[in-house]
């Protein structure tokens, strides 16, 4: 949610993705193969969840993508 966003900005933490419209799959026709083509950015140190009230298998595939 953009909440923890604003509060990792405020102790001077960059951060990305977050709630904005990510183009992501239909998760009925997501597979494996829609992953390969994600281009990551190595420069993720870290993984931080909050509340999300719209969290589901998606977002918790490109979080463990960073591992």
């Amino acid at each position: 949610m953009d909440s923890i966003k604003y509060e990792l900005a405020q102790v001077g933490i960059k951060s990305e993705g977050g709630q904005a419209k990510e183009d992501k799959p239909d998760p009925a026709k997501a597979d494996i193969d829609w992953y390969k083509d994600v281009k990551l950015n190595e420069n993720v140190q870290a993984v931080i969840a909050g509340l999300d009230t719209n969290f589901n298998y998606h977002k918790l595939g490109m979080a463990t993508a960073y591992l």
